[in-house]
């Protein structure tokens, strides 16, 4: 375990720059403002009491938005950067080619004189006319800090580079915006997956928060792998904290499909504050000695407890479904029913 160095944008309100990097889908450094502008960003979003919150709020579509990014200073001294902020689909695997950048291409100035202090840009992104989103889907917003010491994000779409930039560095952040939808069954939420440019073994994870005891919930991707489906038989929530895993299964470069979750609520009422969470694991192959020191096991992940759901692809090999292989968590999609 080491300790970021640079500015760091958390991917939590616990996140303090540890390396190896926890995957965080609701930054608390990201924060949208809504359709009011802040005067003043630095003197709001940078005092200690603000910083152990996150004040952000939801968007509103189709009117000019703005959204704020504040960073942490972790560098020995002085520090200056650039802060850039993108927004994309909801990709499992969010690769730089899916993103879209608000603000133009220059990103906003930041700067620091010394270690410890928090910062933000004197202005905030402007987002104009935020689009409608595609149905069943969300949209996540990215940033990273381009800076002397790191100065580029990720490049391409090989997972393995995702993993690296994803486990490694502490400059960047993600927070997906909440949506409302309902579609039959009781409603579908859909989240891209593409593997990009290499094959790996994959292990996946769909929990939940607060859920309806006694709904039913059912993973499905939409395009076949090597012939065979991934989908899940439909599963009954037994408690409002738990999920299933579908463990390692091979999937080929290029591959691609939409992941449908099916919920049924089966008449059982649900709080505002109920998810799910759609994890994609990346299992370090032995041949990249240097990335299987930063790979962790699923019981580090907190999900070698949960139980494996009945899917049509074949497993690699009975009884190793949550081997010792040390993996990535390379995408994470919170699918929010409600706030």
């Amino acid at each position: 375990m080491s300790q970021w160095n640079d500015f760091l944008l958390r991917s939590s309100l616990s996140d303090t720059g540890a390396i190896p990097r926890t995957f965080g889908w609701e930054s608390p450094d990201i924060i949208p403002a809504g359709i009011i502008p802040v005067a003043n960003p630095g003197s709001v979003y940078t005092t200690a009491s603000s910083y152990a919150t996150d004040p952000g709020t939801n968007l509103t579509y189709n009117a000019t938005n703005y959204i704020y990014v504040r960073a942490k200073n972790l560098a020995d001294g002085a520090n200056a950067g650039v802060v850039n902020l993108y927004y994309s689909n909801s990709d499992l695997l969010n690769y730089p080619s899916n993103w879209s950048q608000i603000g133009g291409d220059g990103g906003l100035a930041i700067s620091a004189a010394g270690n410890g202090d928090i910062v933000t840009p004197s202005q905030g992104f402007v987002w104009p006319s935020v689009p409608p989103q595609p149905a069943n889907f969300h949209y996540c917003l990215i940033s990273w800090v381009k800076t002397a010491a790191h100065p580029n994000p990720p490049t391409g779409d090989s997972i393995g580079n995702l993993a690296t930039f994803i486990s490694q560095n502490g400059n960047w952040s993600q927070r997906n915006i909440a949506i409302v939808d309902s579609n039959s069954p009781t409603f579908v939420k859909s989240v891209n997956y593409n593997q990009g440019s290499e094959a790996a073994t994959m292990n996946f994870s769909l929990t939940w928060t607060d859920a309806p005891v006694g709904a039913q919930v059912q993973l499905v991707a939409r395009t076949p792998v090597n012939g065979h489906t991934i989908n899940s038989e439909l599963q009954t929530i037994q408690a409002p904290n738990t999920g299933f895993v579908i463990p390692q299964i091979d999937i080929p470069a290029n591959y691609s499909s939409v992941m449908d979750i099916n919920y049924y609520a089966n008449g059982k009422t649900s709080t505002s504050s109920w998810n799910f969470t759609l994890n994609a694991y990346y299992f370090v192959p032995p041949s990249n000695k240097e990335l299987t020191k930063f790979g962790q096991s699923m019981e580090a992940f907190g999900i070698g407890h949960l139980p494996i759901a009945q899917t049509n692809v074949p497993m690699r090999a009975a009884g190793e479904e949550i081997g010792p292989t040390p993996a990535v968590l390379v995408g994470s999609q919170v699918i929010k029913v409600g706030l």
